[in-house]
Order: C-alpha cells, then structure tokens, then sequence
C-alpha cells in the first residue's frame, strides 16, 4: 500500500478502484489471474456464483479434491459476496457440512486473512466509503459438527483471525504460518524465518507422534527438518508471488481397539503451475527448457500425446521433479522433488497414515 495517501484513497470513489489499488496480491491474484476460476470475469458470467444475499452454504464434503465442482463453487460464491455484491456482512452455513479437507481450508483461510487485511486497511483511511462498497463484517454460522468445530477453532479462519480458538486433547495443531519474501520485514532473512518454520512443523510432527506413543530417532529427525526446509524454499521460490503458507492438523483416534491418527500437513502457494512455469518466456533457465522441448518432441514424434492420455503439461512436470531440474538459472539448484517426497514417506510412514496434498 506505500504512496497511497489517506487523502488519494477519499477520492477513489469506485469500487473496482479500491480492488485494483488495495486489495492483497494473494487474493487479487485469484481473482484477475486469466487461468484462475475465481477470476471476477468468470464469476460475473454466471448466475449461480452469486451468494444468497450474503448467505453461503458450506457444502456436505468441502473438498478441493474430493468434491471439486461445488467446493469451487463455493469459493467463487465467497468472492462474488465479498467484492461483487452489495452485502452489508457475509455468512458461512456449515449446517450441512461434515467434512474439510486441511488444503481447502487453507484456501478459505488465505482469502479470509486477505479480505481482513483489505477491509481493516481502507476502514482505517476511509470507513463511509468501505462500507458503501464492501461488507464490513463475516462469521460461520450453525457449525454443529464436532469435528468441524475441532478444525476451524483450532486451525482455521477463527483462530487465524484471532476471532475464537480453542485446544483439544485429541488434537495437535500446526497454526498457519505465512512468509513472503516480498513483503517480509526487514532484519528477517528468508533463511532465518525458514528455520523457525521448519522447527514449528517439526516439532508437530513429534508432538503428533507422541499422542500415539511414537518417536523419531536423531537421525530422522534430523532428516525430516532437512526435508521441510527444503519443500518450504521451494514453495516460496517457486511461487509467481513469492509466498508461501503452511498449516498442519493432527487428529488422535481410538476405533474398534486401534489406536491411531490422522495427520494432515498442507504447504500452500499460489501462481503459475510448474509447467508453465517452465513454459513461460520469461524462464531464467533456457537450458532445461530446451531439454523439455526436445522432450515433448520425441514423445510428439512417437505418437505418445494422440489419445490425450499423456500430454506435455504432465510430462513436464514429471521432468520437472527430477534431480537438478529447476526453473532458476543456477546450476547448483534442483535437489528433486521426488526425492524429497520419498524421503518423507520413508522417514513417516513407519507410523503414520498420511494425508498429502499439492
């Protein structure tokens, strides 16, 4: 917001001025990104993306993965309330929901947190002309289940927005961190916040081994910070916005004589996928993406692509996760992705029944 004067902001009477000039890059990210199906252009063409008057439901399973059509739905409803609408507040129903998987919540959560951020900011300047275009306030309403609850005021938008959270003994939470280079504050180097993130998630991947009477050696241990550290460089580098997120939930079960968890980890970015990144004129590292082309070539020659079974974005990507790929033009960068995620699997999987997602 730099050089954006109390007195200029009086003067922006429209509201797609106040959008375009203020609101956080996450968030307008979403929604003027041409690839994007929360783009406000997609959203306006359909009738169906319009909320209830403010009200929107929160769907049975709110899923990203598992029930994509409506939890996307949902999100384009969320926006159109938010910016599109004249509402005066906004409002979650989660009377029909029963499950939220830990990434779509993440989701939800870094739209929140940047529509907080956007309401507080042009309020603070100018509250008659916020509250002319925008509504002021949201909240969840008719949350009865009990593991929805457990979620959301542990590690979701009431506790991320310091509105209600609560601790329970059968949960081992990992709050939402949130670092972007480009905004971090100064004095704080992207290594050193980095160290604190990894011993944060670290530290809940014992904790939540604990609840179920386990433990990792030093040298796994030592091998897992290893493995975070590296995936959360990586998601902040190779993130269009330079941001990265990351969230953890940890739920302790007892079931017909078994003792167990179920552990969710989600580290989050936004922007261009790793093909088009890799696509892109702009990609520092021409060498690798002649290789790709050369690749996509062969495959193309060899009549691989024909049945849309195998394309070049998938090829790519593929590519993409192997040692010393990577789209930054230095030959030292590129430990493989696949590595890291097997060294993950290996280091957790001896206790756990894990929950991934990208």
């Amino acid at each position: 917001y730099e050089g954006h004067s109390r007195h200029n902001l009086r003067h922006l009477y429209s509201k797609q001025e106040l959008i375009s000039k203020f609101l956080p890059h996450n968030l307008s990210h979403l929604i003027s990104c041409n690839k994007s199906p929360f783009a406000l252009n997609v959203i306006l063409k359909q009738e169906e993306c319009r909320s209830n008057n403010g009200l929107i439901s929160i769907p049975k399973t709110f899923s990203l993965t598992n029930n994509p059509e409506e939890s996307c739905l949902t999100f384009q409803r969320i926006i159109s309330a938010f910016l599109l609408e004249s509402n005066k507040s906004v409002s979650f129903d989660y009377n029909e929901c029963t499950k939220i998987d830990l990434h779509t919540q993440a989701l939800m959560d870094v739209i929140l947190l940047d529509y907080t951020k956007f309401m507080h900011y042009c309020s603070k300047i100018n509250r008659q002309l916020f509250k002319k275009h925008f509504p002021e306030t949201f909240r969840g309403i008719n949350i009865n289940d009990e593991n929805i609850k457990k979620l959301l005021f542990s590690v979701g938008s009431p506790a991320n927005l310091g509105i209600k959270q609560g601790d329970f003994p059968d949960i081992v939470k990992l709050k939402m961190c949130s670092y972007c280079a480009k905004y971090a504050s100064k004095g704080i180097s992207r290594t050193y916040q980095k160290e604190i993130d990894t011993t944060l998630m670290a530290d809940y991947v014992v904790e939540s081994l604990r609840k179920i009477n386990k433990e990792l050696t030093p040298e796994k241990l030592q091998d897992l910070c290893t493995v975070i550290g590296e995936i959360l460089i990586n998601a902040e580098e190779h993130s269009t916005l330079k941001h990265r997120f990351s969230i953890g939930y940890f739920q302790e079960k007892n079931e017909r004589g078994r003792h167990f968890g179920l552990f969710k980890l989600v580290i989050l970015n936004l922007g261009d996928t790793i093909y088009e990144k890799f696509k892109s004129p702009d990609c520092p590292n021409v060498t690798v993406v002649e290789k790709m082309r050369n690749l996509s070539k062969d495959y193309t020659s060899r009549g691989f692509f024909k049945d849309k079974q195998f394309e070049e974005e998938d090829l790519w990507t593929l590519y993409a996760l192997q040692q010393g790929v990577t789209s930054i033009a230095e030959v030292t960068r590129g430990s493989g992705s696949i590595q890291f995620i097997e060294s993950f699997f290996n280091i957790i999987n001896l206790y756990f029944n894990i929950c991934t997602c990208n």
